[in-house]
């Protein structure tokens, strides 16, 4: 057998950061933050307590590298991926956070049980807010080549109603009215309004 090359090593490590990522963002999302050790996140993940510590100090280095994570997968959604067409942007931006919704996402349980979450508010605050602005942003340019006469209003409500749907169909699952939804937001925002 011969020695791994150091791309070899990368990748080994690579792959072992991620895996304690997702072990830990699916025990945070299940668990809450609080209620989560680095332990049960190893033994999700399978591998030794000792080596979690290798790629991160603490359990508040984790929560924040999930965090980096996430924007990284988020980041694959945004508009300029999704060509250049404004309403495609958003028609498909809109479908895929059906999906992760419909999903039970684990994604999307854990950014909402982290920030819903208060004796984390004041830890995740400003690094949550910077995400969230980030993205209003996106749609606030969005909306505003839509021609929609107030797009920052039009940003904040959008975020708002996907914000109570995601949450409507946690609590409720299958008896929520997903698919009504899904018709009302694409029918309300996606589309060009009049000049």
């Amino acid at each position: 057998m011969s020695p791994k090359s150091s791309e070899q090593f990368a990748q080994m490590r690579s792959d072992s950061r991620q895996k304690i990522l997702e072990s830990a963002l699916e025990i945070f999302a299940l668990k809450g933050y609080h209620s989560s050790s680095m332990a049960a996140v190893a033994r999700n993940a399978g591998i030794s307590k000792g080596l979690i510590y290798n790629y991160f100090q603490s359990k508040e280095e984790l929560l924040f590298a999930i965090f980096d994570y996430l924007l990284q997968i988020f980041d694959s959604f945004a508009p300029e991926h999704l060509g250049n067409d404004p309403l495609t942007q958003l028609r498909v931006m809109t479908e895929l956070s059906f999906d992760m919704i419909r999903r039970g996402d684990k994604h999307y349980r854990f950014v909402t049980g982290i920030i819903t979450q208060p004796a984390l508010q004041d830890l995740v605050r400003n690094y949550a807010g910077k995400v969230m602005h980030g993205k209003l942003r996106q749609f606030f340019s969005l909306f505003e080549q839509l021609g929609f006469p107030d797009p920052e209003q039009a940003a904040y409500s959008y975020a708002a109603i996907m914000d109570g749907i995601g949450l409507g169909y946690i609590a409720m699952g299958e008896e929520y009215p997903i698919e009504g939804m899904k018709a009302f937001v694409i029918e309300t925002f996606c589309k060009k309004q009049a000049s």
